[in-house]
């Protein structure tokens, strides 16, 4: 498993995952857009063209269907998946 932990809030309009990461995440995608929020440590997001360092306090978006992968040795994070039909 790639994720420490995973906590869920949800609601019927909103859907909020609490992750902790200490490992790397393989390249992967989804079919929606991922909003992400570092809440506590740092994380190096992988795209197709770069490499981006995210600390405490950053945001980012990531589009549909990008392929993407995680690596961090602790970090806690907030993961929003918005589907394009919503």
């Amino acid at each position: 498993m790639f994720f420490r932990s995973v906590r869920c809030i949800s609601s019927k309009r909103c859907r909020i995952s609490s992750y902790t990461i200490d490992t790397e995440v393989p390249w992967h995608w989804h079919d929606a857009f991922e909003i992400e929020l570092i809440h506590h440590g740092t994380i190096t997001l992988f795209d197709q063209t770069a490499s981006h360092q995210l600390k405490e306090g950053d945001l980012c978006l990531i589009r549909p269907q990008a392929l993407h992968a995680l690596k961090s040795e602790h970090c806690e994070f907030y993961a929003h998946r918005l589907h394009r039909t919503f």
